[in-house]
């Protein structure tokens, strides 16, 4: 233990016996003002409510912060039964994993590329099979760029497609060293991509091997699409060491390899990397979008570049200014279905903005900072099955520090509630909205009248 520690749990331990001694005495001194007090907590959960489903502009999917950057990508063509169709396609832009390699006097046998599945952002049912393609990209990408969900680049070439495969996220396979043993095992795709593709690497002037910014401008980068709408989507993991494209050649009669990486070593060096959504929302849910009375019972949230929830408090700038809040507590319940709830469960992590920047980005309230992601974004807190298959969850968001400013006219009465790490997550809710019949969105207030 070190000193300081020591130091810390001793001086706690010493308050913790006199805090012992003291409660064992009768508190004379201070109980009126305590039942004072008290006296004056009060409650409220009948505040009015406005609430539309808004939809989102895009999602950032890009930081040249090697800090900032995605661990999963979506790929798919994602049908949900009630929030329509999402289409993903993700880009990546492979370098040199050492300069300067020796191909002279070589021919190729083979190039491979292995991509590493995000095992933890699986979403619906993906137990039917798909067909990844894997096309040439013929735009730069550059790594010192933020992108957004809405960019697109061009592509040329199909180079490989991996038919019919059903996705196997968490199974385990082997990786194998160039002389054929097992090196390791891991999961992800492997595709065959077109020989021409790797004797085009293998031809490159010692000038476009030399540095891997003159690399990138001949061999641009890959795009990862998948084939047909399915009701459920994958993610890859291109932030993976696993994720190559593994050329095999001969050397004049040697057998060799070569590996293309996505360094994340700086915001020099780091690879592009990037998913684009299409989103292409049902009636349903384009109806709801800004119409306050299809808010009153129903709201559509949805991670990817899905909508967001917009929630008002008009009457809160009408509430005693020097009221002090003790805690206010939006409480947010999601009826469904037991099967849906088996392939489409709602997002688990919400989180709560008060500001959206020109960019498009929330700015989160401050009882999130001060929370923290564990406390301060909001989670289930409940949930229950009911009869008739039918699944109740409720979720519970933290806004007491920034209601009271709300009260006090420092901020607006507008919020907004967002799926949290919502670029990476493909989950959605539909919540019960301000005058749901059984289950209405309402906010526990409870403060001090002074």
């Amino acid at each position: 233990m070190y000193p300081f520690q020591y130091r810390y749990f001793l001086t706690a331990a010493i308050a913790l016996l006199f805090l012992l001694a003291a409660c064992n005495k009768p508190t004379l001194v201070g109980n009126d003002l305590l039942e004072q007090d008290q006296s004056n907590v009060q409650f409220m959960d009948t505040l009015r409510i406005e609430a539309t489903t808004v939809a989102e502009d895009s999602v950032k999917v890009f930081d040249p912060n090697p800090q900032n950057q995605l661990t999963g990508y979506f790929c798919g063509q994602f049908s949900d039964p009630d929030f329509g169709l999402t289409e993903a396609t993700a880009y990546a832009q492979f370098r040199l994993s050492s300069l300067s390699p020796n191909f002279q006097n070589t021919t190729v046998d083979s190039i491979l590329l292995r991509v590493a599945y995000d095992s933890l952002a699986t979403y619906g049912d993906i137990s039917s099979p798909q067909t990844l393609e894997v096309y040439r990209v013929t735009e730069d990408m550059s790594n010192q760029k933020t992108y957004y969900s809405n960019q697109t680049f061009g592509t040329g070439t199909l180079l490989g497609t991996l038919q019919n495969f059903v996705p196997q996220p968490k199974l385990k396979v082997p990786i194998y060293t160039l002389a054929g043993d097992t090196a390791a095992l891991g999961n992800f795709l492997s595709v065959k991509l077109d020989n021409s593709f790797g004797a085009e690497i293998l031809a490159l002037d010692s000038a476009s091997l030399s540095t891997n910014t003159n690399f990138i401008s001949k061999i641009k980068g890959l795009a990862f699409k998948m084939k047909d709408q399915k009701p459920g989507m994958i993610s890859l993991n291109l932030s993976s060491n696993l994720t190559v494209v593994r050329i095999y050649f001969k050397q004049d009669t040697t057998r060799r390899d070569f590996i293309l990486n996505l360094p994340q070593t700086s915001s020099t060096l780091s690879s592009t990397r990037l998913v684009n959504f299409k989103h292409t929302f049902s009636p349903t849910v384009t109806a709801a979008f800004n119409d306050t009375a299809v808010g009153n019972q129903k709201l559509y949230l949805q991670g990817m570049a899905g909508p967001n929830l917009q929630i008002k408090f008009p009457n809160a700038p009408n509430l005693n200014p020097k009221i002090i809040v003790n805690k206010a507590e939006l409480d947010l319940t999601v009826v469904e279905s037991v099967e849906n709830q088996l392939f489409f469960p709602p997002a688990n992590l919400l989180i709560m903005a008060y500001k959206k920047e020109p960019n498009g980005s929330l700015t989160v309230v401050r009882d999130v900072i001060l929370g923290g992601i564990g406390r301060g974004a909001g989670g289930f807190i409940e949930t229950k099955t009911l009869a008739g298959n039918v699944v109740i969850r409720k979720y519970r968001l933290n806004l007491s520090e920034h209601f009271q400013r709300i009260i006090r006219g420092n901020v607006n009465d507008t919020v907004f509630i967002s799926v949290y790490g919502k670029s990476e997550k493909a989950a959605r809710s539909i919540i019960c909205g301000p005058k749901h019949p059984k289950y209405p969105m309402k906010l526990n207030l409870s403060y001090t009248q002074l």
